[in-house]
């Protein structure tokens, strides 16, 4: 399976948040590793802090944690370069604390499977429910471990 990470790395992400962010990040690959996958899964993550960046689809195990914040929230320019990675089977999770400084991501029609990871007390939860493939998919740091679990049993 393919799985694509869109971090949400601007400034507004700084202090606790990035920690929060970098620990979830952590623990959703140790979810992976528990899993010991006979085929495992290709990883590919997209940062927006400032200009996005784009890390082509790696094993998960060669994935690096340890991002900074700062810059500008991109999400739409994020969201842009996500779609050209994506396909139909494609599962994305979207860490953020929801606060865009562009309103164009309403505009971009996502594939595959997308789901949201709330970061901070003041996340815009309207914002991740209108990007998640549906409501539901709106989840919290403290389930980044369990996770691939749940994707492997709900898309497989």
């Amino acid at each position: 399976m393919k799985f694509l990470l869109l971090l949400d790395t601007s400034g507004s992400m700084y202090g606790d948040k990035i920690a929060g962010l970098n620990l979830a990040v952590s623990n959703l690959l140790e979810g992976f590793k528990e899993m010991a996958l006979v085929e495992p899964p290709e990883i590919a993550v997209v940062t927006f802090g400032g200009e996005p960046k784009r890390c082509p689809f790696m094993p998960f195990g060669q994935v690096n944690v340890g991002w900074e914040a700062g810059g500008k929230t991109r999400l739409s320019e994020a969201l842009k370069l996500a779609t050209e990675l994506m396909t139909d089977e494609t599962i994305m999770l979207i860490i953020t604390d929801g606060a865009p400084q562009d309103g164009e991501y309403k505009n971009i029609e996502l594939r595959g499977h997308t789901y949201c990871m709330a970061i901070g007390y003041d996340a815009d939860i309207e914002l991740l429910e209108e990007l998640a493939t549906n409501p539901s998919q709106v989840v919290s740091p403290d389930e980044a471990q369990h996770l691939p679990g749940y994707w492997y049993a709900m898309h497989t």
